[in-house]
């Protein structure tokens, strides 16, 4: 990862985080706005009756005192929020681009302990909110390293900031991504030597916390050989026949961890173990309706005779 990559992804971290408290703030709004249709109803029948006890209806001038009423309540608290958000430091621009942002990390538990990276990615030019720095690679990694920063991430990861100093921007552990918070590069290797390998190891065990703190070197332990059993009894052949395994990187795992390659080398057992296979697998691929072919009639065309 470029040093300007790093610069340019840190430059927005602040807004994103102080856009959350912006989005609970049209949250807010919206929700009195909903409310708003009652209230006016009820204000105005009321005031109706009482009008109507004077002269028997309710006058245009009477209606608009009470709409502006209630306009000038919600102006004044939504001012009231936005001059707070000000004096916080975020900049309200007006530029749409914060929607998204917004929309990213309204709700998630993970938002306040991993504060997201803020860029567009790569063909886009609407900045986002991800789980990942810009132009982040995977680490290489074997799958003890891999079953590390799966369950605990990147806590120490650190940005370079504008100024040029670094500052701790941690990364959440890897089990915890969702897909449409990673770059489609990164998506794409995730899907691909991440998820295969470590979505094995960690079934059937317990929950995990969210504060990496909690772990030590015999939780690490006790769940590393429990997906580790897990593997064997997906894939025993490479426990019988790879004594290299231990050396193997994460995407190698992964690839040999794939239906094909288990069918191709693996026991009987690990066969019998697979699951059901997708339709994808079950339906062979249809033969195309073959076009039928004529032979165009040929007229023989008598010469004239000179």
């Amino acid at each position: 990862m470029t040093q300007n990559a790093v610069n340019a992804s840190t430059t927005h971290v602040e807004n994103a985080i102080k856009m959350q408290k912006l989005l609970g703030l049209c949250t807010d709004v919206l929700e009195q706005v909903k409310n708003q249709a009652n209230t006016i109803a009820e204000t105005v029948s009321k005031a109706y009756e009482a009008d109507a006890e004077a002269n028997g209806h309710i006058t245009s001038a009477a209606l608009k005192v009470i709409l502006t009423s209630f306009k000038d309540e919600i102006m004044s608290e939504v001012k009231e929020q936005i001059n707070e958000l000000k004096s916080g430091g975020i900049v309200l621009s007006g530029t749409g681009n914060g929607g998204s942002a917004g929309e990213a990390i309204h709700d998630n538990p993970l938002a306040e302990k991993y504060p997201p990276f803020c860029y567009a990615d790569e063909g886009s030019s609407h900045p986002q909110l991800w789980q990942v720095p810009k132009d982040f690679s995977f680490p290489s990694a074997n799958r003890e390293t891999g079953w590390k920063l799966w369950l605990v991430g990147m806590p120490d990861f650190r940005v370079t900031t504008a100024d040029g100093s670094t500052k701790k921007h941690p990364i959440c552990p890897f089990r915890c991504f969702e897909l449409p918070r990673l770059p489609k590069k990164v998506r794409s290797k995730f899907q691909l030597a991440w998820l295969p390998l470590f979505k094995i190891m960690e079934d059937g065990l317990t929950e995990f916390p969210l504060d990496v703190s909690e772990y030590d070197s015999k939780m690490f332990n006790s769940s590393f050989q429990s997906g580790t059993e897990n593997l064997k009894k997906r894939a025993e052949y490479i426990f019988q026949t790879r004594p290299k395994h231990d050396t193997w990187s994460v995407s190698t795992w992964s690839l040999q961890l794939s239906r094909s390659m288990i069918l191709q080398h693996g026991t009987e057992q690990d066969k019998s173990n697979l699951p059901a296979a997708t339709s994808h697998h079950n339906n062979p691929r249809k033969q195309g309706l073959k076009r039928k072919v004529t032979k165009r009639a040929t007229t023989k065309v008598a010469r004239r005779k000179r």
